[in-house]
């Protein structure tokens, strides 16, 4: 049975933000790998980029992994750098189980006494702070 016209429009157009997605991660990610320097000046922005993108079911797994990887690399001083591979993989964690509604540990605290959840933004500043 051959897919609706509807239907290849929509898988035609996935495929075409994927790859624009991938291609956009990639270029941050030899961005990280040709000049440090101009991540470390930038990396809270580029991390606000990446970051949601990591809990995608079209580039979380490789291309927004590697990108947030490569600019973990770039972090200072030497030993955040050695640990990129730690920090790339807990902040995919965290987005995933955002993603899926998964609360951490330090989320059940109620904030100012209220019966919700305090609400984080997770940035890689907080990510090194757990780190």
């Amino acid at each position: 049975m051959a897919e609706s016209p509807v239907r290849l429009q929509i898988r035609a157009s996935v495929a075409g933000i994927k790859q624009r997605l991938e291609l956009g991660l990639a270029i941050i990610a030899a961005m990280a790998a040709g000049c440090p320097s101009f991540i470390q000046e930038r990396l809270d922005q580029l991390m606000q980029c990446v970051t949601p993108l990591l809990a995608s079911s079209l580039v979380g797994e490789s291309s927004a992994y590697e990108a947030a990887l490569a600019m973990a690399r770039c972090l200072p001083p030497p030993a955040l750098a050695a640990a990129a591979v730690p920090i790339a993989t807990a902040l995919r964690l965290v987005q995933m189980s955002a993603a899926t509604g998964a609360l951490a540990a330090r989320d059940l605290k109620h904030s100012r006494g209220s019966a919700r959840p305090a609400q984080h933004d997770m940035t890689l500043s907080t990510t090194l702070l757990i780190y």
